[in-house]
């Protein structure tokens, strides 16, 4: 009885470990596992399902090329149901604090400083130039915050 209580504090502490460190994945790297994860229950599950009936081995190839004739389907069905419509850019609300620290600027900044530090800036991060699109979009936002 005891060995059993040993084994289960063991499990339930590396069960804990492994949900600890999977909800504090990245975003790409959660989806990664996610998937692998249920592929490894569905392939459990066939597993058990071959307990009581080893005949369903003999269905594997027929949901494959069922999954394969109705792949047009799923796809439409997966793209109406479950796709994301996002904008270009989703930015949190900017306040005035962090549309200063991206153009390093203090809290009693002029409208001119403000306009000088802009053009320093974009002159070195326009996307045209070699920059990034997503930090010029960032400078443009904090200029647009601090000039109102």
């Amino acid at each position: 009885m005891f060995i059993y209580l040993v084994i289960s504090i063991i499990i339930i502490t590396i069960l804990l470990s492994i949900f600890v460190n999977f909800i504090h994945l990245s975003q790409y790297k959660f989806k990664k596992y996610l998937k692998l994860f249920i592929f490894i229950c569905l392939i459990l599950f066939l597993i058990f399902l071959m307990r009581f009936n080893p005949k369903i081995v003999s269905m594997i190839p027929l949901v494959f090329v069922l999954f394969f004739k109705w792949m047009p389907v799923l796809t439409f069905l997966k793209s109406i149901f479950f796709s994301k419509k996002t904008e270009s850019v989703n930015f949190k609300k900017m306040d005035r604090d962090e549309a200063l620290e991206i153009l390093g600027l203090d809290r009693k900044a002029t409208k001119d400083e403000i306009i000088q530090r802009y053009n320093k800036l974009i002159k070195k991060n326009h996307p045209d130039l070699g920059g990034s699109e997503w930090i010029t979009k960032r400078i443009n936002k904090a200029r647009d915050i601090l000039l109102g």
